[in-house]
């Protein structure tokens, strides 16, 4: 074999492999390791580049921008109310060492604003934009969240409300006391020669640890869903590292940018902040990507198929999930999820959501909420002795808006008409489309 021939077979196996990993895989039905980390890696890059999500960070950066100041007045009027409040800003500048002009300047916009709070009339209305402000926020964090899990129904006002208070409330403490046990572990260190190394290098990892398992937190506790934590564990290591990375290239290239500073003088911070709050927000739905991804890789299976799945097969398969849901409400079982449908009949995801969607829109299904795994289950949503299959698949066939062209209808209303007839009895009445 010749060295030309030598270099096309590796050319061709290069381009094989390259077709497989880029879009075959997601016809491999196969289970095995190898396929399902092909399948990770594929979606991490997609996501990563994947303009939905490059808008949904820029959203989230909005509303981060919006929301930093009464986030960090709450943050601080709790520690300060507990004596902490150098504490939580020394530890604040120790996880965004990358930020710390930026912070220097919102603190000063949070001392005028706490200030203005405490402050007559200011005291009610403030406290209710500062609470409804960050539940914005976390609304939005949630959704973009949702739509990644495909999940259409999120928390319910109450819970967001009670949920996420509750979280701005918890965080401070959690950073006072990390940040008391950093306080006391240094002072050991200081006490002790033989603990000092070990106890600097632990101080040195804490804030990255914290960082993992904040992230991980959040891919397991925002989605209104049931996310297995090992998954989210994992995706917290990666994100976090991610960030990590992020910090560092940011605080080793702000000597690189000297330029930068010359023309933009004193607001020089605040593009470099808003480019740094945008990458982190990409690496955080990433991270969520990489979450629903790793719980659920197989459901991306045949996606392309799926794309371009014809409105018969579409409507076969509805058909055939929305009798399993009846059967399984005959039996005086639990209601399905739509994971347990997916992963019963190896069906991908993605199509089942779908289908689920479809039969709640047409009035076929009802969802039953269950707190404890935040999972949505279906069950009918009226007598299934009244359910055909041919009134199910007219009403999918006839679901969405229709004759809302006036003039176009009110023009070809006989043309409808007949068109509408041939369809019902067809094929007596079949004729070709030239004679229409």
């Amino acid at each position: 074999m010749g060295f030309s021939n030598i270099f096309s077979y590796i050319k061709l196996r290069a381009v094989d492999a390259y077709n497989y990993c880029a879009d075959g895989v997601w016809n491999d039905p196969s289970h095995s390791f190898g396929v399902k980390l092909i399948k990770t890696a594929n979606l991490a890059v997609n996501s990563f580049l994947d303009k939905n999500i490059q808008k949904q960070a820029s959203a989230l950066t909005y509303s981060t921008i919006l929301a930093i100041v009464p986030a960090l007045a709450m943050l601080f009027a709790i520690a300060k109310g507990f004596g902490f409040q150098n504490i939580m800003q020394s530890e604040i500048f120790r996880y965004f060492p990358s930020q710390s002009t930026a912070i220097q300047k919102v603190l000063s916009f949070v001392d005028s604003y706490l200030t203005h709070a405490s402050e007559g009339l200011f005291v009610g209305i403030g406290l209710i934009f500062l609470l409804w402000t960050l539940i914005s926020l976390m609304m939005s964090v949630e959704d973009s969240f949702n739509r990644i899990w495909s999940i259409r129904q999120g928390r319910s006002f109450y819970r967001k409300v009670t949920d996420y208070t509750a979280i701005f409330l918890v965080l401070p403490i959690l950073i006072v006391c990390e940040g008391g046990i950093t306080i006391f572990m240094a002072t050991i260190g200081e006490k002790s020669e033989v603990f000092s190394p070990l106890i600097t290098k632990l101080l040195d990892f804490g804030p990255i640890l914290l960082t993992w398992l904040i992230f991980a937190g959040a891919f397991a506790l925002v989605p209104y869903t049931r996310v297995r934590f090992k998954f989210a564990l994992i995706s917290g290591f990666i994100s976090g590292t991610a960030f990590q990375i992020l910090q560092w290239l940011f605080v080793s290239g702000q000597m690189y940018v000297s330029k930068y500073n010359a023309i933009y003088g004193s607001f020089a911070f605040i593009p470099l902040f808003l480019i740094w709050l945008q990458l982190t927000w990409v690496i955080t739905l990433t991270g969520a990507m990489l979450t629903y991804t790793a719980q659920s890789v197989f459901s991306f299976n045949f996606q392309s198929n799926i794309n371009k799945i014809s409105n018969k097969y579409y409507t076969h398969v509805t058909v055939v999930i929305m009798s399993l849901i009846v059967k399984r409400f005959c039996t005086g079982d639990r209601p399905y999820s739509a994971a347990e449908i997916a992963s019963s009949h190896e069906l991908p995801h993605s199509l089942v959501i779908k289908s689920l969607n479809s039969l709640t829109e047409i009035g076929y299904l009802n969802t039953v909420e269950e707190e404890e795994d935040n999972d949505s289950r279906y069950q009918p949503a009226f007598d299934i002795n009244k359910m055909t299959v041919t009134a199910i698949i007219e009403a999918l066939n006839s679901h969405g808006d229709s004759f809302f062209l006036k003039s176009f209808d009110t023009e070809f209303n006989e043309l409808f008409n007949k068109i509408e007839s041939i369809y019902d009895s067809h094929p007596e009445s079949d004729i070709l489309i030239k004679d229409l």
